[in-house]
């Protein structure tokens, strides 16, 4: 079981890479792109944690898999996947911590605590961008 949530945590940062990449380049709103390249340098690292931890565990790197392909579709769609996949990741974490110990639950509680922070994000995203097309 453990081993199946590290490759589901694997594939969902992979995801939020791309998700997060696709948002750089169509985001029209410049008070969202910092945040942004703070969230994908976290994203680089989660995945290269989670290849560490996975290792330790499988003895062997995971696989990067093809079948995580990201949708392609307007800035509010991206947003609202974002969210999903950050509730995602909350949610294995939460599964993956309780059969750690020591550091790499530490890294499970930590990927927690900002799953859900980057997830207020993008809740904050759409919002921001609901009242824009409101007020319009």
């Amino acid at each position: 079981m453990m081993i199946g949530t590290l490759k589901q945590i694997l594939q969902a940062t992979s995801v939020s890479q791309r998700l997060g990449e696709k948002l750089m380049a169509r985001l029209p709103e410049e008070r969202w792109k910092q945040q942004l390249a703070s969230y994908l340098q976290y994203e680089q690292k989660q995945y290269e944690l989670w290849q560490y931890i996975y290792f330790l565990i499988a003895g062997r790197y995971g696989e990067k898999s093809v079948d995580d392909e990201v949708m392609d579709g307007s800035v509010d769609d991206l947003v609202n996947a974002a969210l999903g996949n950050e509730i995602k990741k909350a949610m294995l974490c939460y599964e993956l911590r309780a059969a750690l110990s020591g550091a790499p639950q530490q890294a499970a509680d930590r990927a927690l605590e900002r799953a859900l922070e980057y997830g207020k994000l993008f809740v904050m995203m759409m919002q921001t961008r609901l009242t824009d097309q409101i007020q319009r």
